[in-house]
């Protein structure tokens, strides 16, 4: 393999950790400025907190079948500009972070307390979070286990199609986009700030630092006038394309490419690893990048 090649893997290894890692619960301690920036929308509240704590609403209806429902009844029965309180009745602040932690990172907390377990696996079992029931039953932690498979991947690929709890939407001119779809300016994707503020761009963009970008959408429709509108003419113009944007869009959601789990990748799509390179590398999005990078380099140095 070339000298390139191993530098590039060196890379990958000490700065590519898991994406779950990477993607935290907000911090509870933020100051309310500190918090909108991090687009908190709901609150996970136990029993004598009166505060809560910080999450957001596409993340844990994601997550949960239970949760969904409740925030959705939430909101139809009150103003869904403002934030969902969630009441988790008598269980304690601990076992609502060790939640939290599981339903953020997919990482099963360690908890040797047997009360707090115990806690623990009834909020869970209510919850419908069976993985997270089985790893506190066994006392390990083995997501790809028989009778205890992570879902952390497919939920969070279920929520990037989800338009219900859609709280931005990407927009492109109509020539940028496949033909024979209208003549106003076409929606090319629905998602949500609190996970594509990953993309480091997009947390810039969406945090109002650029402002000027973004605008509520126009419409009728309520569920539709909380959404912000980011256009991606830019991205199309310089060559980007639409497949090339929504790949991009599924590493931010599920932190996995079916590109970067092959081992010997064809030459179409070794073209098509280096587009998402380029997005990447466009919009900051470094994490991406560097596995991009490490798989191309693993590739390139066979037969050599």
């Amino acid at each position: 393999m070339a000298t390139g090649a191993k530098h590039v893997l060196v890379l990958a290894q000490t700065q590519c950790n898991s994406w779950a890692r990477r993607f935290a619960p907000p911090d509870a301690s933020l100051s309310p400025e500190a918090a909108a920036s991090e687009f908190v929308d709901c609150y996970l509240q136990c029993e004598g907190d009166s505060v809560g704590l910080p999450c957001h609403k596409a993340v844990l209806a994601a997550r949960s079948h239970y949760l969904r429902g409740y925030i959705l009844a939430a909101e139809a029965d009150g103003d869904s500009l403002q934030p969902v309180r969630i009441q988790l009745g008598s269980c304690s602040v601990a076992s609502a972070k060790n939640l939290l932690e599981y339903i953020y990172k997919d990482t099963a907390p360690a908890i040797s307390n047997p009360r707090q377990r115990l806690q623990l696996a009834g909020l869970a079992a209510e919850l419908g979070l069976r993985a997270l029931v089985q790893q506190l039953q066994s006392g390990s932690w083995n997501p790809s286990g028989d009778g205890c498979h992570s879902t952390y991947v497919q939920d969070m690929t279920a929520l990037l199609a989800d338009s219900q709890l859609a709280d931005m939407a990407f927009t492109a001119s109509p020539g940028l986009l496949p033909p024979g779809l209208g003549e106003q300016r076409l929606q090319a994707a629905l998602a949500h700030r609190a996970v594509v503020s990953r993309i480091p761009y997009y947390a810039a963009l969406l945090g109002g630092r650029f402002s000027d970008s973004q605008r509520l959408l126009e419409a009728e429709d309520p569920l539709q006038q909380r959404r912000f509108e980011v256009d991606i003419d830019g991205l199309l113009l310089d060559g980007i394309s639409l497949e090339t944007f929504q790949a991009l869009l599924h590493f931010a959601y599920a932190g996995e490419l079916a590109l970067l789990a092959g081992h010997s990748l064809s030459e179409p799509q070794l073209d098509s690893l280096m587009n998402i390179l380029v997005a990447a590398n466009r919009l900051g999005f470094q994490l991406l990048a560097v596995q991009c990078e490490r798989k191309l380099a693993m590739n390139l140095g066979y037969g050599h």
